[in-house]
């Protein structure tokens, strides 16, 4: 059995974006080897229907980090080819979401400043305030849940990418 590993798939991408990689290291990026190989047993498992609770969340980890990457990695290539906002709305869903804020958020090469002081955009808040409330109220729906977890793995996600902004700006290795 593959074993989890040590690191989670949140923070492998983190410590590779904290070094500011070009656009080429971006675009070529894939998950470290020890990764690649958990993600696929999870969805080996997933397939024969023997994921524990605990994987299920880990595999949707993995479900998320990946569109995560492959949301900045199309909008780079649009941003080469020069396409305007409108020509992005193709590939963008209907509703701006969490991924896709922080994808384009990122796809804009953002300084170590600018990214410490990122926060979601104001209608991205007024909507997770919303859901937070709903939820207090035990009001979800399966739908909004899944938006709601969206939210807060984002929001987990700009956190660690901070942290480790900040620690290699103070020279501390991570």
């Amino acid at each position: 059995m593959i074993e989890a590993p040590a690191r989670d798939v949140f923070a492998v991408i983190t410590e590779f974006l904290v070094d500011d990689p070009s656009d080429e290291a971006l675009l070529a990026y894939k998950l470290p080897d020890d990764l690649q190989k958990r993600v696929s047993h999870l969805l080996y498992l997933n397939r024969e229907s023997e994921l524990t609770c605990e994987q299920r969340h880990e595999l949707d980890d993995f479900v998320y980090a990946d569109n995560m990457i492959s949301l900045l990695k199309t909008k780079i290539r649009l941003r080469q080819r020069g396409k305007s906002r409108r020509e992005k709305a193709v590939i963008d869903t209907p509703v701006r979401n969490v991924p896709d804020s922080v994808a384009e958020f990122l796809a804009s090469d953002p300084t170590d400043d600018e990214l410490l002081a990122y926060m979601f955009p104001k209608d991205i808040q007024a909507r997770v305030h919303f859901l937070l409330d709903r939820n207090g109220e035990g009001e979800l729906t399966i739908l909004e849940e899944r938006e709601l977890d969206d939210c807060l793995r984002a929001n987990r996600f700009m956190a660690l990418l901070k942290v480790n902004t900040e620690l290699r700006r103070q020279g501390i290795e991570t």
